[in-house]
């Protein structure tokens, strides 16, 4: 009688286990699929970022801002000579 209690209850704990390591691997398995989704964002949003930084570098142009400036509000570069520099009095 014992032994068939003793034989029982191992039996359980074996079960048990291999329904925890079976549940365990599902887990592992979902875990490393949703990495993999992870990591592929994240080299989606590294390549985003890159082409964000070049199209920001593109916008602030100097050369592009100059020629904003000349058609659009009529500014143009002062010509050498032709900037005047005022200081301020101390205490002014």
């Amino acid at each position: 009688m014992r032994t068939a209690i003793a034989t029982g209850i191992l039996l359980l704990a074996v079960v048990a286990s291999a329904v925890l390591v079976v549940r365990t691997q599902h887990e592992r398995r979902s875990l490393f699929v949703e990495l993999d989704e992870l990591d592929e964002r994240r080299d989606r949003l590294q390549v985003e970022w890159g082409k964000l930084q070049i199209e920001q570098s593109t916008w602030a142009a100097s050369d592009r801002i100059e020629r904003i400036a000349a058609e659009k509000l009529h500014l143009h570069l002062s010509r050498a000579g032709a900037t005047v520099l005022v200081a301020a009095e101390p205490g002014d």
